[in-house]
């Protein structure tokens, strides 16, 4: 029995009630409670119940009950009535007039004031936080006026129309030379649009269909137009966008005969140039063409991109007049935007000021619906500021040096110089990548695919793997597309194989037609890092379905070269299509996979012995490049002349495997580091080729679109420019008055030795035989005398000139004939009193490998 405190005290129940219930219960008296449940009752407690609060209580509980119900129905009839599908329309309407109230204040007080150039970004900011772009694009209906577009309506001129929502109006209409004094032949569907401070400095036109091609290029001629911008292609979304109005040789419309001189194929637009004979007078003139075949119709190009291409229109159309032909598809939506873009940047460049709203509603005034949605309106916005934010970052050959010896100097208020100052900007333009752009990486079974689970490739820019291995594997490999100087996806990046992901290396390799692999790492084989080649020459090995066999090998001072034969082995059936689920009965090709799978089907299915016929594909040629002179640790590599040769290399393989237009991959332990460096400096070498300007900036920026951890700190940022400068004085010197332009150094080197690798691939070794003067040091000339990697012969300068722009720039003591350069230069202050000292070195680039501003080990010394 459990102990019980004395003051412990119990009601028995039972007794109470039965006192409630006798009449003659005396009220007062004590019920003494025995024990409950083995517990006992010390002391006594009295209960005095009287029937009349017995009454109050029970009429207050009534009440209380009555009232709670009331008010519940009453909630109900309340809601009810509220959810009613007339209540819900009279609140929708309230709401709305209420929205449109705000928003017709907020159009009402869209400033048309134009923003200075130091304020345009915080006031872009303040716009994006309260959604003002959206009520200023609203606004621009408010402002558009109608005009009279009686010559567009006519009937013989509409089927002249592609769309008859955007036809020009009557007061700057393009009025063509009537041919033959026919007034019906005087339309087309074109506008005239002034410039900042220029007028008819555009012509917005349509772009030409079947039946206005001819009337085009009569407009071209009679407005002495040296300049069309198509911002289309020619189809998109299975939809014609524009009729191919040129010719890839020539073709002749009226008494106008075009004739395409060049094209020019870059990685995001195309430069075409036509040369125009008008046959009854026998004139001629150059026209170019730049067409943005990219830019979607509801979608943004990038703005860099942009930038660049508005750059080389404005550097073609330098000391030319007529006016910029402009068209799209309707010559509305993209037309007016690029328009647009172009117009603010003008402004911004002779009044210092910005003002898109009413750039844009004077071009909706001059021709109906240009910049036609919302993204194309936040897209000017986006372009202005990344040209406030980067400027123009072309760099001519002859002003490098220059430049990159400003760079190097600290601003004094924000203690950065330029280089951090532009690494600094690349970082916030270039778009982070969110956990849903890369999904397909962070799906459960592919996480063990990556050494790094946060890094992984964008789904719109990742190769999918075709080639079928087994029933549970999938397409994805963690590698990343890069775009090039002159093709997109022109390089593929990807990190080294884990043993898990060998077969599907070799799988990306054979489905992309790559010929040629680039390994930054030289790194002894581990279980961590495996080998993914046959590592004996003549072995034949089987990654998945493809077949590896390794022909040739070659291993130079800085760069071992292998060669692979690749092919992958293919079924020809002719089985049913309901055992393959595939389209009709006929002769199918399938992965040898497959076979096992699809004879035991048969015999389930009681059909006929599988008729099947394996063979192998062509096989295909695989180069293999790996630089060794970059060792772990190291943030840049030891050897300049190397990565030259490496570039040189890639180049001839690729040039060997043109056929197959597959690209290069590159490859490095994390993916990463040292990846970005050899794309963003083949498409600088690219760039420079082509066009005798540098852009390391643009350049970066493109490597890092897709994968912004490429280029992942300064110390390669800089790199890249040191890369390049060194390139150019060694091409400079190599190219002194006694060696025409027109030829390689290569092409007068006797010394440069040659290996078996060289003579039967074609691919030139990187062995160098350099000579040194009596004093100790070597020339320009002998460090790079046998360097081919390029052929820069559309550089546009002079030997005489790069000196006398370096020394004027950079007070920098330097004898013509003689570069003299030390290796481990530390400069106090690259204005004042640089002393490049002489060095006595035989390793030709690489004695001056950082250009005075890193060591191997990535460290600066400014």
């Amino acid at each position: 029995m459990p102990v019980i405190p004395s003051s412990s005290r119990r009601i028995n129940v039972s007794t109470v009630a039965s006192k409630l219930s006798q009449n003659n219960a005396t009220p007062g008296t004590a019920t003494y409670l025995p024990a409950i449940n083995g517990s006992r009752v010390d002391s006594p407690t009295a209960l005095d119940v009287s029937p009349s609060s017995e009454a109050a209580v029970t009429w207050g509980a009534g009440i209380g009950l009555t009232l709670l119900i009331l008010l519940l129905a009453t909630l109900h009839y309340i809601r009810k009535r509220a959810m009613s599908p007339k209540q819900r329309h009279k609140r929708k309407l309230q709401r709305e007039r209420k929205r449109k109230a705000t928003e017709e204040q907020d159009i009402q007080a869209v400033s048309r004031e134009s923003i200075p150039v130091e304020k345009f970004q915080e006031v872009l900011k303040e716009k994006k936080k309260r959604n003002l772009l959206e009520i200023e694009f609203k606004a621009l209906m408010r402002f558009q006026d109608d005009y009279a577009s009686e010559a567009a309506l006519r009937p013989i001129n509409r089927a002249k129309n592609a769309s008859p929502e955007v036809v020009p109006h009557d007061f700057n209409r393009v009025v063509l030379e009537p041919l033959s004094d026919d007034p019906d032949t005087e339309y087309i569907n074109a506008t005239y649009i002034d410039g900042y401070n220029k007028a008819k400095a555009y012509i917005a036109a349509q772009g030409p269909t079947q039946k206005t091609v001819g009337d085009f290029w009569r407009m071209v001629w009679q407005e002495r137009s040296h300049c069309i911008v198509m911002t289309t292609g020619l189809f998109e979304h299975a939809r014609q966008q524009c009729e191919k109005y040129w010719d890839n040789k020539q073709v002749r419309y009226g008494d106008i005969v075009i004739l395409q001189e060049d094209c020019d194929t870059l990685a995001d637009f195309n430069i075409r140039t036509f040369r125009l004979v008008k046959l009854d007078t026998e004139e001629q003139r150059v026209v170019k063409q730049f067409q943005y075949a990219s830019w979607g119709e509801t979608d943004c190009p990038d703005c860099s991109a942009i930038l660049e291409f508005r750059r080389r229109i404005k550097s073609f159309m330098q000391n030319k007049r007529g006016p910029i032909v402009v068209h799209c598809g309707s010559g509305a939506g993209r037309t007016g935007t690029f328009l647009a873009i172009d117009i603010a940047l003008d402004r911004i460049s002779i009044d210092n000021t910005i003002d898109i709203f009413n750039s844009v509603v004077y071009l909706r005034n001059s021709r109906p619906w240009m910049v036609q949605n919302l993204e194309q309106y936040k897209f000017i916005y986006e372009t202005v500021v990344i040209y406030l934010q980067c400027k123009v970052t072309v760099i001519s050959a002859t002003e490098l040096p220059a430049v990159v010896q400003k760079l190097a100097v600290k601003d004094e208020h924000t203690k950065l110089n330029g280089f951090e100052r532009e690494f600094k900007t690349m970082q916030n333009v270039v778009p982070k990548l969110t956990v849903g752009e890369c999904a397909g990486g962070h799906r459960v079974e592919n996480r063990k695919k990556s050494r790094d689970i946060m890094l992984q490739p964008p789904e719109r820019a990742r190769p999918y793997l075709l080639s079928f291995e087994r029933t549970e594997s999938s397409d994805y490999i963690n590698a990343v597309y890069v775009d090039g100087y002159r093709h997109q996806q022109a390089f593929i990046v990807t990190q080294w194989p884990l043993k898990c992901t060998i077969n599907d290396i070799w799988r990306m390799v054979y489905d992309y037609q790559i010929a040629t692999i680039v390994l930054l790492n030289d790194i002894p084989e581990s279980r961590n890092y495996p080998y993914f080649w046959p590592t004996k020459l003549k072995e034949t090995k089987k990654y998945g379905p493809v077949n590896v066999q390794y022909t040739y090998q070659d291993t130079g001072p800085h760069i071992k070269t292998r060669i692979f034969s690749v092919k992958k082995r293919a079924v020809y059936t002719n089985l049913d299509d309901h055992l393959l689920e595939l389209a009709s009965r006929r002769v199918k090709k399938i992965d040898i996979q497959l076979l096992a799978q699809l004879k035991v089907s048969c015999c389930k299915a009681n059909l006929a012995s599988l008729d099947t016929k394996v063979e192998e594909q062509d096989s295909r040629t695989v180069s293999m490049f790996q630089l060794t002179c970059w060792p772990s640790g190291h943030k840049v590599p030891t050897s300049n002349s190397a990565l030259l040769d490496l570039l040189n290399m890639v180049e001839q393989s690729q040039l060997k495997n043109a056929a197959r237009r597959g690209p290069i991959c590159v490859m490095s332990k994390n993916g990463v580091s040292r990846c970005g460096v050899f794309c963003a400096i083949s498409m600088a070498c690219e760039k420079l080729k082509a066009e005798g300007e540098v852009d390391i900036f643009k350049a970066v920026k493109t490597v890092k679109m897709n994968r912004p951890q490429l280029v992942e700190n300064l110390v390669e940022y800089i790199y890249c420019y040191t890369f390049m400068v060194i390139l150019l004085e060694n091409v400079i010197e190599s190219r002194s008055v006694e060696r025409p332009l027109t030829v390689l150094p290569s092409q007068e080197s006797s010394e440069r030795s040659s290996t078996a690798y060289a003579s039967s691939s074609g691919l030139s070794s990187q062995h160098h035989h350099r000579k040194k003067m009596g004093n100790g040091t070597i020339t320009m000339t002998d460090i790079l005398e046998s360097v081919s990697v390029y052929s820069f012969d559309n550089v546009a300068f002079e030997k005489e000139s790069y000196i006398r722009t370096l020394k004027r720039t950079s007070q920098t003591s330097i004898d013509s004939s003689l570069l003299q350069i030390n290796g481990g230069l530390t400069q106090k202050d690259p204005y004042v009193n640089s002393d490049w000292h002489g060095m006595s070195s035989s390793k030709g680039m690489d004695h001056y490998n950082t250009y005075g501003y890193m060591n191997h080990a990535g460290e600066i010394t400014i």
